[in-house]
C-alpha cells in the first residue's frame, strides 16, 4: 500500500489542471514504469483534468450518439463499430464519425454499456478468448463470471437465467461455440457485463476501427458565407454564433418580423395554460432503456390528446412502430372503457395513428379497425382523423394535416433551446387559432 501522502500527492497528480509528472511520488512512478502503466495513467489523467469524461457522460445515448446497428443503418452509410453522432433519438448521423479520438473512446465504451452485445458479437468475443493460454484464460473467465458467481437467485432472475443454467457455465473449459444453445445461453449473461465489453471492445473493436488522420480539413459556417449570404431559420437564438455577415433582412419594411420571437412565446403561453409541466413518473416494474418512453405513453393514456410530440427524446430505445402499436392499444382501450364509440376519446375522430418510418423513409397508417398498416399516400384516412406521433427528428419540418383543434403532449428534454420547443410546437400549425 502507498502512505496516505503519497496517496494523496497521486490523486492530486490525477485531477489537477496545474500538476505535473514530477510531481508523482517515486514510488508510485517506478511501480508504474516496472509494469507499463504510465501511458495508461497518463492517459487516464486527461480524461479525468480536461473533461472529455465529464462531456461523454453529460450526452445520451441513443439520442446524442450510439452505435450504427442493422436497425439503423441505411445504404451508402458508413460501416463502424465505433459511437457515431445521432441526428434525434435512435437516429444516427449516415456518414458522420466523432473527430476526438478521447471523445470516440469514450462514447463507443458508453454506448456499448448501455446497449449490450448482440450474439454475434459474443459469439466473435469468445472466439479470440478460446484463442488464449490456458492461464489467462482462466483469469480473464473469473473476472468475467464473478458477477455471477456473487449473484443472488433475484438476480439471477432479472437476468434472465437459472441457477441450473449459471453452473453450466461456470468454468472457462465448459466453453464450447459449437453447441448453439450455450453460445446464446453466453449471450444472456454476459451481453451486459462490463468486462466482457471490455475485452470485445480491446480485441475486436478498438485495434480494427478506430483511426486516426494525420490532417484535417477545419470549416465553419465563417467559411462559407464570405459575402452575400442569404437564407432562413424559424428563430434567431444562435444568432450570436453567426459570422458577422450573417444578419436579420427585413425587406420591403417588414418591420412585424422582428416580433416573431415575441408572438410564438405569447401563442405556447396562451395555448398551454393551465396544463402546465408534469414530471414524468416511472413504473417501479418498468427498467431498461425504454423506461421512459413507457412512462411518457402512461401519460399520454392520461391525457385527452391527439398527438404525441417527442422534443427531447424521450421515446428512445422504442421503435416507432412499437410506438404506434402501443397507441393503436391504448386509444382502443379508452374506447371499449366509453362505449366504443370512435369519437369517445376526444371531440375529433381517431381511426389510426400516423408514424415515420425508418424502414420505408416515409409515414406511415396504422389502422384502428384491422390493425393494418400502409403508407400514407395509400391509406383512406384522412391525417385529421389519426393519431400523430412526432418522434425526436421529425419535430423540425414534419408538416401534417391535423385537425385544427388537435392537442398534443410535448415532451422535454435536457440542454433544450427555445429554438427546438418553437420548432417542436409548431408542429400544431395551427397553434394561433
Amino acid at each position: 500500500g502507498l502512505w496516505k501522502e503519497d496517496s494523496e500527492k497521486f490523486c492530486a497528480f490525477l485531477t489537477e489542471t496545474e500538476a505535473t509528472v514530477e510531481e508523482i511520488p517515486p514510488p508510485v512512478s517506478a511501480h508504474l514504469s516496472e509494469f507499463g502503466r504510465r501511458d495508461a495513467v497518463l492517459a487516464l489523467r486527461g480524461f479525468l483534468v480536461f473533461d472529455p469524461l465529464w462531456h461523454a457522460l453529460s450526452r445520451r445515448p441513443s439520442v446524442d450518439f450510439g452505435l450504427r446497428t442493422a436497425a439503423t443503418t441505411g445504404t451508402g452509410c458508413h460501416k463502424t463499430r465505433m459511437a457515431v453522432p445521432y441526428r434525434g433519438a435512435d437516429t444516427p448521423a449516415l456518414r458522420a464519425e466523432f473527430k476526438n479520438p478521447d471523445s470516440a473512446i469514450a462514447f463507443t465504451q458508453l454506448a456499448y454499456f448501455h446497449d449490450g452485445l448482440t450474439e454475434q458479437q459474443v459469439r466473435e468475443t469468445l472466439s479470440v478468448f478460446l484463442r488464449l493460454g490456458q492461464g489467462v484464460r482462466e483469469a480473464v473467465f473469473g473476472e468475467w463470471f464473478r458477477p455471477l458467481k456473487d449473484a443472488s437467485a433475484e438476480a439471477l432472475r432479472g437476468a434472465g437465467l437459472t441457477e441450473e443454467e449459471r453452473n453450466s457455465i461456470d468454468e472457462e473449459r465448459k466453453v464450447d461455440l459449437t453447441n448453439a444453445v450455450q453460445v446464446r445461453l453466453l449471450h444472456r449473461a454476459f451481453r451486459l457485463n462490463r468486462s466482457f465489453i471490455d475485452f470485445f471492445l480491446s480485441h475486436c473493436v478498438f485495434p480494427k476501427d478506430t483511426r486516426q488522420f494525420p490532417q484535417s480539413i477545419v470549416a465553419s459556417a465563417w467559411h462559407l458565407v464570405p459575402r452575400g449570404a442569404r437564407g432562413f431559420s424559424g428563430t434567431k437564438d444562435g444568432h450570436l454564433l453567426q459570422p458577422l455577415t450573417v444578419r436579420q433582412l427585413l425587406e420591403n419594411g417588414d418591420v412585424e418580423l422582428e416580433s416573431t420571437d415575441g408572438k410564438m412565446l405569447s401563442l405556447l403561453q396562451r395555448s398551454c395554460e393551465g396544463t402546465g409541466v408534469s414530471k414524468l413518473q416511472f413504473s417501479g416494474s418498468r427498467h431498461g432503456p425504454d423506461a421512459a418512453a413507457h412512462a411518457v405513453l402512461e401519460k399520454v393514456g392520461e391525457t385527452e390528446c391527439e398527438a404525441l410530440i417527442d422534443a427531447g427524446g424521450l421515446m428512445a430505445g422504442m421503435s416507432n412502430q412499437l410506438v404506434a402499436e402501443h397507441l393503436s392499444g391504448m386509444i382502443e382501450k379508452k374506447q371499449q372503457q366509453r362505449g366504443g364509440s370512435m369519437t369517445s376519446v376526444s371531440p375529433i375522430p381517431l381511426r389510426g395513428v400516423l408514424f415515420f418510418s425508418s424502414s420505408t423513409n416515409g409515414w406511415m397508417v396504422r389502422h384502428f379497425e384491422n390493425r393494418y398498416v400502409c403508407e400514407r399516400h395509400q391509406s383512406d384516412l384522412e391525417d385529421r382523423e389519426c393519431f400523430a406521433f412526432f418522434d425526436h427528428e421529425r419535430c423540425r419540418g414534419a408538416d401534417l394535416k391535423l385537425h385544427p383543434r388537435a392537442r398534443a403532449v410535448m415532451t422535454l428534454g435536457l440542454r433544450m433551446r427555445k429554438e427546438d420547443v418553437m420548432q417542436a410546437a409548431m408542429r400544431m400549425r395551427q397553434l394561433e387559432w
